[in-house]
């Protein structure tokens, strides 16, 4: 009489995170269903009670299938998976420039991974500030629909300048393997010049000014950077 043997069907023991694959197996190399199948870690590898499995994180995993008091077990690696940088933008507030990006990977699927970044900001080609980052992946948030990672550079860190166009150079490096560089055109950082100053007035309520008899403005006070910038 043939011993039954419970056996999974794979044709590879490697993974990517963030790839599905179905797993099948056999009884007495017939295919069979309503078996049993569990991961010794779901964070890494989760998979569902008809053998789809998801990778999620780097890692190595146990994948056991049971069926009528049978048993079959094998390892599984989960690689790290190629990833793109999907989202990048900038927005400058009355106190900080904040740096958004979003990762997602070769399936399109939005994740957070550790990162190191180095973000230059310059100005008429000379760099005025220059800092690096180290991003886990508890710093990333949902941003309307994307799944961002923000870095806050609070204005006083930077020195005002006569033009308040710029660039800020971002620099990625994820997982020791891939680097992304790009550049995000600026036209608002903080400036001392006059046109910048003529703009304040414009965008910022709070302008103290003082007029002669006839209604013509002497001169007014706009609060820059918590500054007080005269004008006559």
């Amino acid at each position: 009489m043939q011993q039954a043997k419970l056996q999974i069907d794979s044709d590879t023991n490697i993974m990517e995170a963030g790839e599905s694959k179905q797993f099948l197996v056999k009884l007495n190399e017939k295919y069979i269903e309503n078996a049993k199948w569990s991961s010794s870690n779901d964070a890494l590898l989760s998979i569902t009670e008809n053998g789809i499995a998801t990778a999620h994180k780097k890692g190595k995993v146990n994948v056991t299938v049971t069926y009528d008091n049978l048993t079959d077990e094998i390892e599984i690696e989960i690689t790290e998976t190629p990833v793109n940088i999907f989202y990048k933008n900038y927005q400058i507030d009355k106190q900080n420039i904040k740096v958004y990006f979003g990762i997602e990977n070769d399936y399109n699927v939005q994740v957070a991974v550790k990162a190191t970044l180095l973000i230059n900001i310059t100005s008429n080609d000379v760099n005025i500030f220059q800092n690096k980052y180290q991003i886990e992946e508890s710093d990333y948030n949902y941003i309307d629909t994307n799944y961002l990672a923000t870095i806050t550079i609070p204005l006083e860190q930077l020195p005002e300048v006569d033009n308040n166009e710029g660039e800020i150079h971002v620099t990625i490096r994820i997982n020791d393997s891939q680097t992304f560089e790009y550049v995000l055109e600026v036209d608002d950082l903080p400036t001392t010049s006059y046109e910048a100053i003529l703009n304040a007035f414009k965008k910022y309520p709070n302008v103290l000014s003082e007029y002669d008899e006839d209604g013509n403005e002497i001169y007014s006070i706009v609060v820059i950077r918590e500054k007080y910038i005269c004008m006559f």
